[in-house]
């Protein structure tokens, strides 16, 4: 068995949603395809290994793919994130130092107190037009609040995106949330 290529999650033909592989039906008639490189797969679910979902092993021997089980995980992340009714948010602190027009240093400090954020709307950026040069992975909106959410599997938020999100003025927490 090659243990990188054991998914956990793949996309289902039928409704081109992410699947676990204890939602289908075994062997091929699954019908599901890789969340990477869209190739069939295959369920296997017998007694010998753990349940996973893998790919032909012919079309692995043409071209390998080595991103399903990242890929997978991360969008199963990512659907779950967007079913939360409401996440915890932790307190905030921003001290800023500068000198005033008579060059005397000064601080400030911004403070946004912890809140529970119930979410009404959740949206997968990647799903549904967005116009920022930016994607989150998931957006929580609230009445008067909106959250972005990047999941980090393996990498995290290129530096790049991490200008970008920081020259849009939104604050940023890192928090880990056992999935």
């Amino acid at each position: 068995m090659n243990h990188g290529d054991i998914l956990d999650f793949a996309i289902d033909e039928a409704t081109n949603q992410l699947v676990h592989i204890g939602q289908v039906r075994k062997g091929l008639q699954c019908n599901c395809r890789c969340p990477t490189c869209g190739r069939r797969l295959i369920a296997r679910t017998g007694v010998r290994y753990r349940h996973h979902f893998s790919h032909l092993p012919d079309e692995l021997r043409l071209e390998p793919c080595s991103g399903g089980p990242e890929t997978g995980l991360h969008l199963a992340a990512k659907q779950i994130i967007a079913r939360w009714r409401y996440v915890d948010l932790p307190p905030l602190i921003v001290t800023e130092k500068a000198k005033n027009q008579f060059g005397v240093e000064c601080e400030a400090t911004l403070s946004i107190p912890a809140e529970r954020m119930h979410v009404v709307e959740a949206i997968l950026p990647d799903e549904t037009p967005w116009t920022d040069d930016w994607i989150p992975d998931v957006v929580l909106r609230a009445a008067n609040r909106e959250v972005r959410i990047e999941v980090k599997v393996t990498n995290g938020v290129s530096g790049s995106k991490q200008a970008k999100v920081q020259r849009d003025g939104f604050p940023h927490w890192s928090t880990t949330y056992p999935l």
